[in-house]
């Protein structure tokens, strides 16, 4: 009976695509791919601009690579100024691709290196080492030690090495390894007193943190074939979010690390 008072409505077609593992593989297995959803990161261009920033590759190319981004609904055109943007799932989809981007970028260090003494969430947020910068050579990296210890007042220093220098009158919270206790009094020289020194031991060191008070840090992971820290190859970290992460690093090493009974 109240057959006359509906109506039939036409609902727009909604389109869903299911972007699964093996899509997002492929999207990001492209290198231009990438480079071109990194460009639109911060702003939105035209086929031909992009073409003309990336530089070697031709129009149609780009127009194609474009289509694919599109289709996967990581980029986004704008119908008016026919230009290409970054869309709202594009965008969250590159913040999660930071960490990798982060391995791509340094694969010749990560190949060579082993990270898998850190638990996952540490592994995870290798990334937050984005802008610190590795220093080769022991010489050099010895040369910013001993200037990273004569400019800082306080100190966390994990280290499988003896003892790094003369620290007599630092603040320091120190972690070294279990054999090298009787040393510690060998060295007694250079260390200070209590309270200024609190010293935890740990049966094995794979990796060296260091920071002070001044924000300045230190990284060595060891190489793939070694149980020891890697000085010759050496994270310097400057920048907050990577002193944080080394901050982070040497707070799980120092809960698990322990004072030996006298």
């Amino acid at each position: 009976m109240y057959s006359h008072m509906c109506k039939l409505i036409k609902l727009p077609k909604i389109r869903y695509y299911y972007m699964g593992y093996k899509d997002l593989l492929n999207v990001f297995a492209n290198p231009i791919r990438v480079q071109i959803l990194l460009l639109l990161e911060d702003c939105e261009y035209s086929s031909s601009e992009i073409t003309a920033k990336l530089g070697n590759i031709s129009n149609s190319e780009i127009s194609r690579h474009l289509k694919r981004l599109v289709d996967v609904e990581l980029v986004e055109r704008d119908p008016i100024s026919r230009k290409y943007n970054l869309a709202h799932y594009g965008m969250l989809i590159l913040q999660n691709f930071a960490p990798m981007n982060f391995l791509f970028v340094n694969s010749n260090y990560f190949t060579s290196h082993r990270i898998s003494d850190l638990p996952f969430n540490l592994t995870r947020d290798i990334f937050q080492l984005k802008n610190a910068e590795i220093i080769d050579g022991t010489g050099y990296f010895v040369h910013k030690m001993t200037d990273f210890l004569i400019n800082g007042k306080k100190f966390s220093i994990m280290s499988d090495s003896p003892f790094p220098g003369d620290i007599s009158k630092k603040k320091v919270d120190l972690i070294i390894p279990q054999n090298l206790q009787p040393e510690k009094e060998k060295y007694s020289k250079i260390l200070p007193q209590p309270p200024l020194l609190c010293v935890k031991f740990m049966e094995k060191i794979p990796i060296s943190v260091a920071f002070s008070d001044l924000g300045e840090g230190f990284l060595s992971f060891p190489s793939i074939s070694d149980q020891k820290p890697d000085f010759g190859t050496t994270f310097y970290v400057t920048d907050k979010s990577g002193i944080d992460y080394l901050k982070k690093i040497w707070n799980y090493f120092w809960k698990n690390a322990f004072i030996p009974s006298t």
